[in-house]
């Protein structure tokens, strides 16, 4: 179902937050939900605001061109290839991005400052909040596993499409639906299937998916983020193939949110160790000699 979401960006809450103010970060699972195999999410706020849109602004104009997933403090994941066209604009400053998150008070904004490669399609996003707090100061994310799901395992790849965008001044109004697209593994490609489509890490989804939602998250039977939507063909069974995570565990970011929550440099790993994000077995991966990262499946 279409709907339209209200939003306004404003500046960082916590730049004029008082001395002890406390922010609540929750880690929660999506199970695959039950009904069609694909289609629209009529209740706004069923995944707490952890299914983001993500947008480019120009002195001209603002477009929506894919989803990504908050899964901790002010720390997002994204497909690499979406961000690629524009980095030099976003290097010298001429474009921003911003992630836009629906939930049940309205539309939750998110200012990029930072992005951080992974040697796969997946990009780590460091956000500053450019809304209000949300009710309670209470915050969303999803929780992550390195577990490869199996042949035949039951996935649900989430994403925003956008219709269209209106800004006015520093209101926006966002006009689009949350899409689902749900079935089973096909198969699993620790290397990658090929070197233009799905060269990295991945596994072969039988569902469809359709543009906009590149980037946007992939949850295991039981309701955990095993990785990104990084390319599918538009049929009723796709395939959509699904570049799992644990490749980009290690990436470090160099900045944190609120500010001083943590030391950095710290990657998704090292977050998980000071609970602010959620990683089942994250000793499945590790950094081996010279920065190169060793994984050990498991299902």
């Amino acid at each position: 179902m279409t709907k339209n979401v209200l939003g306004i960006i404003a500046k960082d809450p916590t730049e004029d937050a008082e001395i002890g103010t406390k922010v609540h970060f929750h880690f929660q699972q999506f199970p695959p939900i039950a009904g069609p195999c694909a289609g629209g999410i009529a209740e706004p706020g069923h995944f707490c605001g952890t299914v983001l849109s993500l947008g480019f602004k120009d002195k001209d104009r603002y477009g929506i061109e894919g989803s990504a997933v908050m899964v901790g403090p002010g720390v997002a994941l994204a497909s690499r290839h979406v961000l690629e066209p524009y980095l030099d604009d976003l290097i010298t400053g001429q474009r921003q991005v911003y992630l836009h998150a629906i939930t049940d008070h309205g539309l939750m904004n998110w200012r990029v400052h930072q992005f951080t490669m992974s040697g796969t399609d997946i990009a780590i996003l460091r956000a500053d909040l450019a809304s209000a707090f949300p009710p309670s100061n209470q915050f969303w994310c999803a929780a992550l596993t390195t577990r490869t799901p199996a042949v035949g395992e039951r996935i649900m790849i989430v994403g925003f499409r956008t219709d269209t965008v209106t800004q006015e001044e520093m209101n926006w109004s966002i006009l689009g639906e949350t899409r689902v697209g749900i079935g089973e593994v096909t198969a699993a490609y620790p290397g990658g299937r090929d070197r233009v489509m799905a060269p990295n890490p991945c596994i072969e989804v039988r569902c469809m998916t359709l543009g906009g939602m590149s980037g946007g998250p992939a949850f295991d039977q039981e309701g955990k983020l095993i990785g990104l939507l990084s390319s599918s063909f538009e049929h009723d069974e796709g395939p959509s193939y699904v570049s799992l995570l644990w490749p980009a565990l290690t990436a470090e970011m160099s900045s944190s949110w609120p500010p001083g929550i943590t030391p950095v440099p710290i990657s998704l790993l090292g977050l998980t160790k000071r609970g602010l994000a959620k990683i089942d077995r994250p000793e499945a991966v590790r950094i081996v000699e010279k920065s190169q990262v060793q994984y050990v499946p498991w299902s």
